[in-house]
């Protein structure tokens, strides 16, 4: 039983990877919120996004 659950996570955590990138737990945006994954703009780029550690620091 333990195992299904546990297949059943890893395999949404995966497919949620396939949109998005995983950027870590001590990157933030502008604002100073943690941002752990990344998600491309409607034409399928990061290009624009700040999301760096040094924003973090800010707030």
């Amino acid at each position: 039983m333990k195992f299904k659950i546990l297949s059943a996570a890893l395999l949404a955590l995966m497919l949620s990877g396939c949109s998005g990138k995983f950027v870590g737990f001590t990157e933030c945006a502008k604002d100073g919120s943690p941002v752990w994954w990344e998600y491309p703009n409607s034409h399928g780029s990061f290009e624009g996004i700040d999301v760096n550690a040094a924003n973090c620091k800010k707030h």
